[in-house]
């Protein structure tokens, strides 16, 4: 759970990040930001936090001590020893500055603010925010005075969007603390330097992250393995699909054996996953749990692995949502194509 209802924006800190590849400089300020004017703190506050939902929940990690990661012992002074949030923001600031090295990362403005109150899985507690401005809007500028009016061109940076961002709570500070991340500008992965370089941070193994990992693996094993390349009936894939999308929706917390018996079903088909899984879990570093309580959050966003239809040719689309016995897959020799037949009792 997630809840921002009763968050105060305390300081703020507004630093300038030059591309170090492009041989651009770091601005570094010593002062806040002033944020008496109302409108402004409430437009800086819902810029930072409005972009965070609930969903996965992240670490601090390093390879040997997690002490030594730079920004988590630059917040844990900020939390635990009380140290000035100016001369904090500027250790943060110059780390970021120093790993923005590849050409392809982009300047910008870099806020780092202390909120009050944030609410985390029932816990009130306060928390550490930096985020960073990369991508620039155009807008139009409209003055008046007496009978003139002008139109100026500017740019600047829209609230409606957050490029990077960070949230650090105060909490499980001996474990790496407990944080959320924006990262809007990484699609294609031209510079994975916010999470791995500048914060090295990893997935926390809670509900949010066993539930997402487990739903991937299915559908990838129903993609590479239960599939047509196998001799597997394309409405075999999908009864699997079906199944297993209502087993995480409807079932409060997985079970391995549960999860085998019921959504599996036939013992070849169980053992052609485990061996999937293991091998998945070897590629991409993940370790499954055999019972982890599910987490709606993330089965909610797995909907789109879900969609059980079958589209033949570009004329018809079969939506299939259970009962293999009423749909049956054929050939005509004299039309040379395929079809399915299909069984019901009454017509919508």
């Amino acid at each position: 759970m997630l809840d921002f209802s009763e968050a105060k924006l305390e300081e703020v800190i507004l630093h300038l990040i030059g591309s170090k590849g492009q041989d651009e400089e770091l601005v570094l300020s010593n002062s806040v930001i002033d944020t008496s004017n109302e409108l402004l703190r409430t437009l800086l506050q819902d810029y930072f936090l409005s972009h965070f939902k609930p969903g996965e929940f992240y670490s601090f990690t390093h390879d040997s001590d997690v002490k030594l990661n730079e920004v988590y012992s630059y917040v844990s002074s900020f939390f635990m020893e009380q140290k000035n949030l100016v001369v904090i923001s500027q250790e943060i600031a110059k780390h970021l500055f120093y790993v923005s090295s590849h050409p392809n990362i982009k300047n910008g403005e870099l806020y780092v603010a202390s909120i009050r109150n944030c609410v985390v899985d029932g816990e009130q507690v306060d928390a550490i925010g930096i985020f960073k401005s990369e991508i620039k809007e155009n807008f139009l500028k409209v003055r008046s005075a007496d009978t003139t009016i002008t139109v100026e061109a500017e740019q600047g940076t829209s609230i409606n969007r957050l490029d990077k961002g960070c949230i650090i709570f105060n909490t499980e500070h001996e474990d790496g603390f407990k944080l959320m991340v924006v990262d809007s500008t990484n699609k294609n992965n031209d510079a994975v330097y916010w999470k791995d370089a500048f914060l090295r941070i990893a997935p926390r193994s809670d509900s949010y992250y066993q539930t997402k990992n487990y739903l991937h693996l299915c559908k990838d094993f129903v993609k590479e393995v239960f599939s047509p390349k196998n001799e597997v009936e394309k409405t075999d894939q999908l009864l699997l699909l079906n199944r297993t999308e209502e087993f995480f929706t409807k079932a409060d917390n997985f079970d391995e054996k549960v999860f085998e018996q019921v959504v599996l079903e036939q013992p070849e088909i169980v053992e052609a996953f485990n061996d999937y899984k293991h091998a998945y879990a070897e590629l991409n570093q993940v370790v499954f749990e055999p019972s982890f309580e599910i987490s709606t959050e993330a089965t909610k966003k797995a909907k789109s692995f879900f969609k059980s239809i079958i589209k033949l040719d570009k004329r018809f689309h079969i939506y299939v949502h259970g009962g293999s016995d009423f749909i049956e897959k054929g050939s005509d020799p004299d039309k040379g194509m395929h079809f399915y037949k299909l069984y019901f009792e009454n017509e919508e």
